[in-house]
């Protein structure tokens, strides 16, 4: 279980709901964590590169602050999805 904790975002195992499973026979839902945050920083790389490409002639202090929302618009929709995240139906 300790493995499970570590790798697991921080909203999740603060907030979220227990991994019901044996932390011995954890590897899928870390593999699945995984596959998350690679899914997450995919979108946030594409999403932020299309923003920059559109206002490339924009002031830099204008690029400063579309980086800060992203970044915070980003953390409060995966902190809200590892909170709300449910492994079965109860």
């Amino acid at each position: 279980m300790l493995v499970v904790m570590e790798t697991m975002p921080y909203a999740h195992t603060r907030w979220g709901e227990e991994y019901p499973g044996d932390g011995q026979q954890s590897m899928g839902f870390v593999v699945v964590f995984g596959l998350i945050g690679l899914a997450a920083a995919l979108t946030y790389c594409v999403i932020a590169s299309i923003a920059h490409v559109l206002l490339r002639k924009q002031r830099v202090a204008l690029l400063l602050w579309l980086d800060l929302a992203l970044s915070l618009s980003f953390v409060c929709v995966l902190a809200w999805m590892g909170i709300s995240a449910h492994y079965a139906n109860k």
